[in-house]
């Protein structure tokens, strides 16, 4: 079986009623008989790993009375879990064919740039100095799920030999450290890699800067808890994250 279009439509915003009618009991229990308030939130690779989880930690401490769940998906599994009212708010990058659908408002917080990635054994750092583009392509790559996400066919044309593929950061990162692989993805990345042995080999010269942020669905009032992290995630990523990045930041805030 299969949704006819009025279906379709039908279920957009039977799931969205569902969803307020699930927020007003929480706000009354909440308001009336001291119960708690939940929010779901859905990420992408860099936020969910190397941002939301100190701002999220922090904001529990804060607000002990909200049960916060945060998920780190792809980008479609984002969108569908927005409309299906599944989750509140959204961070991470805005694709070109959810932006045309017309259902998103999408407020910019980053703009990095994309870095290659290497182990601290790599044998382009005995270079001293930054690979040309060619030494680059002289080696092998690890390609990760999301490293591609505004082009998927991107990794087709730029001539780079990628051995192996991985759909996890933490997965991502115990090949390239254990390898001599190389990896691209955003700057915001660079101190969880650090962590893990995994550290900043030069600029990519190939890919896109990284601009992301929050995505909310237009038609839909957000709830008590949903509007509470929002401003509290902007305040601490102004103080905590946006020293290091510049862009959509200064036109934003």
């Amino acid at each position: 079986m299969e949704l006819t279009g009025a279906g379709r439509i039908l279920y957009d915003h039977a799931s969205r009623a569902l969803n307020l009618l699930h927020s007003a009991e929480e706000r009354i229990d909440y308001e009336g008989v001291g119960g708690s308030l939940s929010l779901s939130i859905c990420a992408g690779d860099s936020w969910g790993n190397a941002i939301l989880p100190a701002i999220v930690a922090a904001f529990t401490r804060a607000h002990p009375e909200i049960d916060v769940r945060l998920d780190i998906v792809g980008s479609d599994e984002r969108m569908a879990g927005l409309s299906a009212g599944n989750y509140e708010l959204s961070y991470g990058i805005l694709l070109p064919r959810h932006e045309a659908t017309g259902k998103l408002r999408f407020k910019p917080m980053m703009e990095a740039p994309y870095i290659v990635y290497a182990s601290q054994k790599h044998p382009l750092r005995a270079l001293g100095r930054s690979p040309t583009a060619e030494e680059l392509l002289s080696c092998g790559w690890l390609k990760h799920k999301f490293e591609y996400d505004h082009d998927p066919a991107r990794w087709q044309s730029i001539g780079r030999r990628y051995a192996l593929s991985t759909n996890t950061t933490l997965s991502s990162l115990e090949l390239i450290r254990q390898t001599e692989l190389l990896m691209s993805t955003s700057e915001i990345n660079a101190a969880l890699f650090a962590r893990h042995g995994v550290t900043m080999l030069c600029p990519d010269p190939e890919t896109y800067r990284h601009i992301s942020g929050l995505h909310t669905l237009a038609e839909v009032e957000l709830g008590q808890a949903a509007k509470l992290f929002k401003n509290w995630c902007e305040k601490q990523f102004i103080e905590t994250v946006s020293d290091h990045f510049t862009g959509p930041l200064q036109k934003h805030y």
